[in-house]
């Protein structure tokens, strides 16, 4: 293994959105038309796919260096592997590039250019060969979606179903919670896109931050979302029906299901917690959505 970004805490590694454009160039099959999700991506990381005619595990770490930066993301991405990185991503970024261009958006570095923002997409960072991938997972999950600058999510019809997902999404909220001494019930109002009648100010507790609004808060701290299609009808019934995220999530395996449970019961006191954490949050999808198609 050579010497460079696979050393160190994956807390310090990043890629651009240029970098990630060219890694999924120089993998994807010649057929436009062919899907090209994490899925494709990991059996092909796993030997399982040929990569240019040839069939051999790899980290792309190790293959792509040089496509890689040696610091901190920007953004940490939460996404759905089944998202397509041709068809589907490019019109994620193009969201993100308008987040990052929208009054109220905040940079720790004055000036940055989105094309110099940086990002951490689990498949292009977590080793896929590593027998104690779950492991690797958490431990990833855990630093990089409660301390990345901001943290984005894809939002598709079932991410609010999927496990991991529900991870990352548990890590950062409760992250911005802690940091904000936010009550569950503040951080809920806030998922939800309802802020106090009467305006509260707040201190970071981890930085020099003082003095911020709730809008700064929701706007640079708790997830942005970021929509291609419509999936309304699928926030609808979430917000409609009393769905028990926590015991119905989607997992690979049922070994998952308990350590994800058992992250998510540290943070939150008990699945109902959660379950109202992320209820809120898909109030607070479906009201961006409605707005932006004016409804």
């Amino acid at each position: 293994m050579p010497i460079g970004l696979m050393d160190g805490p994956v807390s310090q590694r990043s890629i651009t959105y240029a970098g990630i454009a060219d890694i999924v160039k120089l993998m994807a099959p010649g057929d436009d038309d062919a899907p090209f999700t994490s899925h494709e991506m990991q059996k092909i990381f796993q030997g399982e796919l040929p990569l240019n005619g040839v069939s051999k595990p790899f980290h792309p770490m190790q293959r792509f260096e040089g496509h890689y930066c040696m610091r901190p993301p920007d953004f940490a991405v939460t996404y759905v592997w089944g998202m397509d990185f041709r068809k589907q991503l490019p019109r994620y970024m193009d969201s993100v590039k308008k987040y990052v261009q929208s009054p109220g958006f905040v940079h720790d570095v004055e000036g940055i250019k989105f094309e110099d923002m940086t990002f951490w997409v689990d498949v292009f960072f977590v080793d896929q060969n590593n027998s104690n991938l779950t492991v690797r997972l958490v431990e990833d999950c855990s630093h990089i979606y409660s301390r990345s600058l901001h943290h984005v999510i894809f939002m598709s019809d079932t991410i609010l179903e999927r496990g991991w997902c529900l991870v990352e999404i548990c890590y950062r909220t409760f992250a911005v919670q802690k940091e904000y001494t936010l009550k569950t019930g503040d951080l809920i109002n806030l998922l939800a896109g309802r802020p106090n009648i009467i305006p509260v100010v707040y201190s970071s507790t981890v930085s020099l931050r003082q003095g911020v609004s709730e809008k700064f808060i929701s706007v640079n701290k708790l997830p942005s979302l970021h929509f291609i299609g419509g999936m309304q009808a699928s926030l609808e019934r979430y917000c409609r029906v009393s769905k028990q995220i926590v015991r119905d999530m989607r997992v690979y395996e049922d070994i998952e299901r308990v350590r994800i449970r058992e992250i998510i019961n540290t943070l939150f006191p008990g699945d109902d917690t959660f379950d109202r954490v992320v209820h809120a949050f898909a109030r607070g999808a479906l009201l961006q959505l409605r707005k932006a198609h004016g409804s």
